[in-house]
């Protein structure tokens, strides 16, 4: 319950920045596929770093 609000709250201080800087409104789903992106890139560094240690 506590993620949950940590999120929304988070999604709606990005939606105000946004609103803010750009004078209009993007799609939250942009955010969603940004943060899933960067969150699969950091699993896959940590896989890759812990596959070939030397290259660390």
């Amino acid at each position: 319950m506590f993620q949950a609000s940590k999120v929304y709250v988070l999604h709606f201080i990005i939606k105000n920045f946004t609103l803010e800087i750009n004078g209009k409104f993007f799609d939250l789903n942009y955010y969603f596929s940004l943060i899933l992106k960067i969150q699969i890139l950091i699993q896959f560094k940590i896989i890759s770093s812990r596959n070939t240690p030397i290259l660390r």
